[in-house]
């Protein structure tokens, strides 16, 4: 006769080790494929060109341009004081329910001299803290005032 405590104790061995194979697995692809700090960033100074790559000089490309690109230039030219650089930071949770600090980037334009700043959703959604830079390297930090949903 089998005796059920014993087989009990292999039903309860064999979920334990399911559930260590399904959580090894789950940190596994968690490390394999979730986000990853950046390895090597490059900085260079302003007018420095990388070796090997030859960079025609302001004139030489306005020169070049059609009638059409001279356009778009010149209004860039114009509305670029207005343009705005988005930075949020917030804090989302791994799998194991961790902290993980979240920064995203977007852009937006200023649209009044109180300083309100017109963007996307998605771009300040679920952020804790926001900073604009903007053209002149100003920086400050700012809130959401208003929000409408388009559905």
């Amino acid at each position: 006769m089998i005796n059920p405590t014993h087989e009990t104790g292999k039903n309860r061995a064999r979920l334990i080790l399911i559930a260590l194979i399904l959580l090894f697995g789950a940190y596994w692809v968690g490390a394999r494929y979730g986000p990853h700090p950046a390895r090597e960033v490059e900085a260079r100074r302003l007018g420095e060109n990388p070796p090997g790559l030859n960079l025609k000089t302001a004139s030489d490309r306005s020169e070049s341009l059609t009638e059409e690109e001279s356009i778009n230039v010149r209004i860039y030219r114009q509305a670029s004081p207005a343009v705005a650089n988005i930075l949020t930071k917030a804090t989302e949770y791994d799998f194991f329910m961790d902290p993980v600090p979240v920064e995203g980037a977007g852009s937006g334009f200023l649209i009044d001299p109180r300083g309100y700043i017109l963007t996307n959703f998605h771009v300040v959604a679920g952020a804790q803290t926001i900073e604009v830079i903007l053209g002149d390297k100003s920086r400050y930090p700012r809130e959401i005032h208003r929000r409408r949903s388009t559905q």
